[in-house]
């Protein structure tokens, strides 16, 4: 579902009703003569979350006053950016996930809350406030005694470096947390209770930040050895207008039309697809050629047509993309040799027998994001309990 939000307001959508709540004082920017702001430049004052909030466990949304000069009249205009986690807001954390239905309730709440902060917005500008980034989410329960890193190590290995239009990839936490950055997007998956587990040592640690809501959580997740892997698709303004054209989604970039699990459910799949349709997921990385006698077997079954020399071929490929990933598969061959390489790797795609695969997480997760049941935290313990406690007795 929706996760992060920014909105922006402009100066006529809200009230400053308490300016020394802001850092410097909101009152630089809102009484004559204005701070000299240069060309392309901007002035802002801030209001994040208190310590006292985060040490009783509170959260708050991270308001930024800015005042800059517009790009056409060259005049100086004043908007609010308040960027916020949805469910931690909602719910106190972000294991739990929103619906539909939240909307109507959520914005009144938010309404009290920037009030609190010293701002007066209305709740039905906050549901048509204009959005100008927007991160989708999911939480993935892994079951079978799957772990996160049995996923996150295989997407490591993959060549989508450059497919994604990515420029820059980023593992944390002992590869615990997978990152694609381009300039316009990222796409992000973590095993989210290591990640909580990092944020208790430093916060700099972990993914998340505002994790000290939701560490009340932390002890059951660890001892019940519930697995949760978090994928995130964080887009800016100019991704979502391109995105939503290719998904054929209607362009209206407010609260109201992007809160919306269809929508959600839609971008996830899309990337999801592109690292397992495009990438191979369920062919060479899935498949286990530890044991060469049963690999060729279940080759020879499945494509009886295969000659030896093909099936050696092909167990041969496998094994070394499992070792060092397709890129690394390819930088070991020259230039002139790539489209040899690249038929190797062709025809050991085409050719698994899926029927032996090591492990079925992609499996569950595509079902996970297919059948997008709304996750809650606490279910989730209780049902695994009751699991654990039907297996004792």
């Amino acid at each position: 579902m929706i996760d992060t939000i920014v909105l922006m307001l402009d100066s006529d959508q809200f009230e400053i009703l308490e300016p020394d709540k802001f850092s410097p004082s909101a009152s630089l920017v809102l009484n004559r003569p204005y701070p000299k702001v240069g060309k392309g430049k901007t002035f802002k004052c801030v209001q994040n979350t208190s310590a006292d909030d985060k040490k009783n466990g509170r959260y708050s949304p991270r308001l930024t006053l800015i005042l800059r000069p517009c790009n056409v009249t060259r005049m100086l205009v004043l908007n609010l950016k308040i960027e916020l986690s949805l469910p931690k807001f909602f719910c106190g954390n972000n294991f739990d996930e929103l619906t539909d239905d939240h909307l109507d309730l959520f914005c009144p709440l938010l309404g009290i809350k920037l009030k609190m902060m010293g701002v007066y917005v209305d709740s039905s500008i906050i549901k048509t406030a204009k959005v100008s980034s927007v991160h989708y989410s999911k939480n993935i329960i892994l079951h079978d005694h799957i772990m996160c890193r049995h996923v996150l190590d295989e997407l490591k290995k993959m060549d989508i470096f450059c497919r994604m239009d990515a420029n820059e990839k980023d593992y944390r936490n002992q590869g615990h947390m997978i990152k694609w950055h381009a300039n316009s997007y990222e796409v992000c998956l973590y095993d989210k209770v290591r990640d909580l587990k990092q944020s208790k040592i430093s916060e700099k640690r972990s993914v998340e930040t505002d994790q000290h809501m939701q560490t009340q959580y932390l002890d059951a997740l660890v001892n019940n050895q519930i697995e949760v892997l978090r994928m995130e698709i964080r887009l800016s303004k100019t991704k979502m207008k391109s995105l939503f054209k290719k998904l054929k989604i209607p362009p209206v970039f407010t609260m109201q039309s992007l809160w919306s699990a269809k929508i959600s459910q839609k971008i996830l799949l899309h990337f999801w697809d592109q690292l397992e349709q495009r990438h191979g997921l369920f062919g060479i990385l899935n498949s286990n050629p530890d044991n060469p006698q049963a690999y060729l077997e279940a080759l020879q079954v499945q494509y009886p047509d295969l000659k030896p020399k093909e099936m050696m071929s092909i167990m041969a490929t496998t094994m070394a993309i499992q070792q060092i990933g397709i890129a690394g598969f390819k930088a070991t061959f020259p230039h002139n040799q790539q489209k040899t390489v690249k038929r190797l790797i062709d025809q050991a795609q085409k050719h698994q027998p899926f029927g032996n695969t090591r492990w079925k997480a992609t499996q569950q997760i595509r079902e996970k994001l297919v059948s997008y049941q709304t996750v809650s935290i606490e279910r989730c313990i209780k049902n695994h309990e009751k699991i654990i406690n039907t297996t004792t007795t």
